[in-house]
């Protein structure tokens, strides 16, 4: 792994063409997801629609700047937490590639609108990973849960998005992840086994913890309410915002803003940590049923709604 990282090097400067122009309006449109397909957006004059796009695309793109730092700070630690030196080398690469991440997010947002501060999901995810103190919980965490994450959330965007340098930068990006995805997957494989057993269940809780955590996204108020401020940036009452979402979705139009995060667990997080041994085939089971369906975010945006209101 170490030696592919040094083969697969690039630089954000040199590698990726930033002399094209981005579209903040239509990048954000391709990926805001039910929130923007409202009958409300019609109504909205165009300064206010463009400002809702692009500030719904740079708040997307934040959470993921945000899980690129957790990223960089974990695999940090890990070089001096890791047992050898031969894992050493290779989280040693990974942080420079999250560095490198961090430089090309930041890029790329600033040229969107501003950064936003992490969700409450997410950032309880990160602090949760990054305080605890067993180095095989920080694997876990970064390298299954966030990098799966990271991973197919890229990949997602890489399909959809009509942005030509958004489209380069993840070709790259991916390239990276799926390689921490896999040094995560190797280094667990060979150490797992060996675990005491309780050291095994302490972490088969931690990533039973986490995955509830990422499982629960969209169903608490605090979970959207950086959405409730790129709306309020635009001009726009999100208690309005909110009303036509959910009379929208009522008729029929999918609000599904978990789309990402179902992938991620069914084509990643969750056959990971089964394969590992880390979670039941029943535990994830449990889990794959009781995805946040539509009317967990509908209620998620009501009760967001009634605080606004307060």
């Amino acid at each position: 792994m170490y030696d592919k990282s040094i083969s697969d090097q690039w630089r954000a400067a040199d590698s990726l063409d930033w002399s094209q122009a981005i579209d903040p309006v239509q990048v954000g449109r391709g990926i805001g997801g039910g929130m923007l397909s409202s009958g409300l957006t019609d109504r909205l004059s165009s300064p206010q629609r463009d400002a809702l796009m692009a500030g719904m695309g740079a708040l997307t793109f934040s959470q993921l700047l945000h899980g690129e730092q957790g990223a960089l700070m974990v695999s940090a630690d890990l070089v001096r937490l890791l047992p050898s030196v031969e894992m050493k080398q290779a989280a040693a690469s990974q942080t420079n590639d999250e560095a490198r991440h961090l430089d090309v997010f930041t890029r790329y947002i600033r040229r969107m609108g501003e950064i936003h501060p992490p969700s409450a999901s997410l950032r309880r995810v990160l602090e949760k990973v990054v305080a605890h103190p067993m180095w095989l919980a920080q694997l876990v965490g970064m390298q299954i849960v966030v990098e799966g994450m990271a991973l197919a959330t890229f990949l997602d965007m890489r399909k959809t998005t009509s942005c030509p340098l958004l489209r380069a930068m993840l070709d790259l990006v991916i390239k990276d992840e799926a390689r921490h995805h896999a040094f995560g997957k190797i280094a667990l494989r060979r150490h797992v086994e060996a675990l005491e057993e309780d050291d095994r269940l302490a972490l088969q809780t931690f990533a039973l913890d986490l995955v509830r955590i990422f499982r629960d996204w969209g169903t608490e108020p605090e979970d959207m309410i950086n959405s409730a401020y790129v709306m309020v940036g635009a001009g726009i009452d999100p208690t309005d915002m909110i009303t036509a979402v959910r009379n929208s979705a009522l008729a029929g139009n999918p609000l599904d803003m978990s789309r990402g995060m179902r992938y991620a667990f069914m084509a990643f997080i969750l056959p990971d940590l089964e394969q590992l041994g880390l979670i039941s085939q029943m535990e994830g089971h449990l889990i794959r049923t009781t995805l946040p369906s539509q009317e967990d975010e509908l209620n998620a945006l009501d009760r967001l709604r009634e605080e606004l209101v307060r």
